[in-house]
């Protein structure tokens, strides 16, 4: 891999994010570089009724604060943006230069569809390399993990 000064990680706040968050810490202490936590807030819908984005701010906010105080050694910057996840994350990839991306790969309670879509589409798109984190050998549509499924002999 080349020399990696920045490592954009964008989240959801998901278990499988935090993993990715994980991951994204240890290449940034090991490769001494610049961490960005990003966060995409959609549009909601309540009721057929489009909610502000403002209504979550201040959760996210302190959702990414918590997140720069687990690893205060780190160089971390954190950002929100506002609309389509995929769009916001290439769009910031390209606007830092990023040296890389690390997210979750895998689907969370409640974002079943979004999840996968947005990773895949990122993969598909990126201006840079792509490190897909996955929680392995959980189920997640029943929410409950399950031990790895083991070939037939």
């Amino acid at each position: 891999m080349k020399n990696v000064h920045s490592i954009l990680h964008p989240t959801d706040f998901s278990r499988c994010a935090d993993k990715a968050f994980q991951a994204a810490c240890a290449l940034a202490r090991d490769r001494n570089a610049q961490l960005v936590v990003l966060h995409v807030l959609k549009p909601v819908t309540l009721a057929g009724q489009w909610i502000a984005f403002e209504v979550f701010e201040r959760d996210v906010f302190e959702s990414l604060a918590s997140l720069r105080k687990r690893e205060p050694d780190l160089r971390i910057e954190t950002m929100v943006r506002k609309g389509d996840p995929a769009r916001g994350i290439l769009s910031l990839a390209r606007e830092l230069s990023s040296d890389l991306i690390v997210m979750g790969a895998g689907r969370s309670a409640g974002h079943e569809a979004v999840d996968s879509k947005v990773t895949a589409e990122v993969m598909l798109r990126s201006p840079c390399p792509v490190m897909a984190v996955r929680i392995p050998h959980v189920e997640w549509r029943s929410g409950r993990a399950r031990a790895p499924l083991t070939p037939a002999t």
